[in-house]
């Protein structure tokens, strides 16, 4: 017997109805019988500094990273060999050559990971020729690691059956590892300022030189490089100079060659302070070379505003006392017949038997007088000379005048005996 017309629709639409319902269960099922067999790893990666000018720049992971095999944890012969995965070498390009952004952000992704875990991702650099792996294919860039950390680490990434997709942002600096210091005969030289006073208006100019400068060291040439710090918070400066010798000074921000104040110089010894003897009038050399080719932790000392200063020769006619001798800066005037009418602004002290140069700064602006002495104190004192005096001619110390004009600071201000 036949089923009338609308049994026969009833009866199809349930048996439609009972098919999608096992589909949807089949589906469910599937998804908790099948797990992912492999993963995918995205992100962002934050490149600081300006791109290199050639060569490829990638990110790559590692199962591996064996920090022994490298002497650090930065080091690219961690990797022990080639990456399980990386991003092709034309990935990655500059999104911004004029440089216009401080960092720029891209994207990645990379698929058909092998689940497991994986202990190190890096950004690295590759120039278009490899010749030693160190100075060609350098690490600039570590998920988890901080570069100005010596101990830093990368951080394993885990792909599972559960977690097999993986974000993560890559901090990358151009500006910290290249060029790399040791290679190609270029070293590095870094450091920080740290500046007693007000921040300067427009900010302050880390100068490198192959010649010695500050206030009573002119600039004699063109300076190699220089770092602008546009604020407070800037404190940190980096060069990458060819090998050679060289010298750090610290200037107020204006165009290089000619800087207007000087506020500090590295090695000096000559703001007066606490104590009102100093000591070192001449800049530290600075050596980069084969051996030693990167110098770090360099600290210049910088006073705000600008130091006054006075700087000069002394001439010693015979020998020097073996307790050394001592410039005096006083507020009146001092010579062989003049004694100091109370205590000193300050002294500089000469031990070395062949230094001629003193200098001493960071005093007001008003009007002093320099005389020479040896390095007693009591009655045991002498004084040798003073500027502009001399003996039976001219019994009168020179006054010697800094203001905020054409005096800030002065120079060739000359004692003997």
């Amino acid at each position: 017997m036949s089923l009338s017309y609308k049994l026969r629709i009833s009866l199809i639409a349930l048996l439609l109805a009972l098919a999608t319902m096992f589909a949807v269960s089949c589906d469910g099922d599937g998804d908790d019988s099948n797990p992912p067999t492999t993963g995918t790893l995205r992100g962002s990666v934050i490149f600081h500094g300006d791109w290199p000018d050639s060569g490829a720049v990638q990110l790559s992971i590692f199962e591996n990273w064996n920090i022994a095999a490298g002497n650090c944890s930065w080091c690219v012969n961690a990797a022990g060999g080639p990456p399980a995965y990386n991003t092709d070498a034309s990935f990655f390009q500059d999104p911004d050559p004029t440089n216009a952004s401080d960092a720029d952000t891209l994207t990645f992704e990379i698929t058909g990971i092998s689940l497991g875990t994986y202990n190190s991702i890096v950004t690295g650099w590759r120039a278009p020729i490899v010749s030693d792996i160190a100075c060609d294919e350098p690490i600039v860039g570590m998920y988890g690691g901080n570069p100005m950390a010596d101990d830093s680490l990368p951080t394993a990434v885990v792909f599972s059956e559960g977690s097999a997709v993986q974000t993560i942002t890559v901090e990358t600096y151009f500006d910290h590892f290249l060029p790399v210091p040791g290679c190609n005969d270029r070293g590095r030289i870094e450091g920080s300022v740290r500046l007693a006073g007000n921040y300067p208006d427009g900010g302050l100019l880390v100068m490198l030189t192959t010649f010695p400068v500050s206030g009573w060291n002119p600039v004699m040439g063109q300076p190699t490089a220089y770092y602008i710090m546009e604020s407070a918070t800037d404190t940190n400066f980096r060069f990458t100079p060819p090998f050679g010798n060289y010298y750090l000074s610290v200037f107020s921000a204006s165009p290089p060659p000619n800087p207007t104040f000087w506020y500090g110089s590295y090695g000096i010894i000559t703001q007066l302070g606490p104590s009102p003897l100093v000591t070192d009038s001449r800049p530290d050399m600075i050596a980069i070379n084969e051996t030693t080719p990167n110098v770090g932790d360099l600290l210049i000392k910088a006073y705000s505003p600008a130091p006054h200063y006075i700087s000069g020769n002394v001439t010693f006619t015979g020998t020097r006392p073996e307790v050394g001798l001592l410039v005096m800066v006083t507020t009146t005037p001092v010579s062989p017949i003049a004694p100091p009418q109370g205590a000193p602004l300050g002294y500089f002290l000469i031990t070395d038997p062949a230094e001629t140069q003193y200098a001493i700064s960071g005093m007001a602006e008003g009007t002093y007088y320099i005389s020479l002495w040896n390095n007693v104190q009591g009655p045991g004192s002498t004084c040798y000379g003073a500027y502009g005096y001399t003996t039976g001619s001219d019994p009168d110390p020179d006054a010697v005048v800094v203001d905020g004009t054409t005096n800030y600071g002065r120079t060739g201000i000359n004692v003997s005996n």
